[in-house]
């Protein structure tokens, strides 16, 4: 790209108002992600007279590059006005829609576009998510898994949208799939951790928690549900010493001595899921 930008310049100062070698420069340095420049040259070409379909295009691909989907979003627009129609123009206006957080709207207009790959199922299914419709968000995903099981996006939504259903097995296979081909990183984790916690698999849990936290020590997250973990293990342990208690009780002398910890035992019990099992526990106590 560098060598073809010098014989760009040369033809340039050859040649003034060629808009066709300031076009071509801009596609360059956009090639090179030196976008400042590449915005330099499309407003010269714009300049010396041409403003047609490909430069508005190439614009819109400069700030989408550069997150700017808004100023992306006016240019293509601008390349309609100038006759631009089909695929492309539908695809890249939904995509900046969608980009944008408008989503209904994004999907008014992929609904038009005639493309059967994992591409549009992928974007059908992201929108869908985004409005909580994680039903059809599903279908899609698995539409998309079907042409293509290999893609990363598609496997990471799918563990997602299946993590928020609470079809947490069904997440996993997803999650295992993905780290297989790309291997893990700290969402990965972070999403291992979450599903094996709400599958009561805390062990394993707290492994992948752990490796999340190697990586990123300050994320929130991971350690908010690191302590929730830790919770669960607490209770566990003074459930444990619950029941402990009760069986050694064999004489009155005893039974008093033991009663006050028992009662402390049973009432940081009594905000978990275990209080059913704990009311005969408690009718025994209240016997002493």
């Amino acid at each position: 790209y560098m060598k073809a930008l010098e014989y760009l310049k040369e033809a340039i100062e050859k040649s003034q108002n060629n808009t066709w070698a300031t076009a071509e420069m801009a596609w360059n340095y956009k090639m090179l992600k030196d976008y400042s420049h590449a915005l330099e040259c499309l407003d010269l070409t714009v300049e010396w007279g041409r403003d047609d379909i490909w430069v508005n295009y190439e614009y819109a691909d400069i700030y989408e590059n550069l997150d700017d989907f808004e100023k992306a979003y006016k240019f293509v627009l601008k390349a309609e006005k100038k006759g631009a129609s089909g695929t492309k123009l539908l695809s890249r206006k939904a995509y900046c829609l969608r980009m944008l957080e408008n989503y209904e709207d994004a999907l008014e207009i992929y609904k038009q576009i005639d493309r059967n790959d994992a591409w549009i199922y992928n974007e059908f299914g992201y929108c869908y998510s985004q409005l909580e419709n994680y039903d059809l968000s599903v279908d899609y995903y698995l539409k998309a898994y079907a042409l293509d099981p290999k893609n990363p996006f598609t496997l990471t939504k799918l563990a997602w949208v299946y993590a928020t259903k609470k079809e947490h097995e069904k997440a996993l296979q997803h999650l295992k799939e993905y780290v297989e081909q790309f291997g893990e990183t700290t969402w990965t984790n972070g999403q291992f951790a979450f599903n094996y916690y709400h599958l009561n698999e805390y062990k394993k849990a707290k492994t992948y928690i752990q490796k999340a936290l190697e990586a990123q020590p300050e994320d929130e997250w991971a350690k908010s549900l690191e302590n929730k973990i830790d919770e669960v293990d607490d209770k566990k342990s003074k459930r444990t010493q619950l029941y402990k208690l009760m069986s050694d009780v064999e004489t009155v002398k005893e039974k008093l001595e033991i009663r006050k910890e028992i009662n402390n035992l049973y009432n940081s019990l009594l905000d978990t899921k275990e209080e059913g099992e704990l009311a005969t526990a408690f009718k025994y106590i209240s016997s002493l």
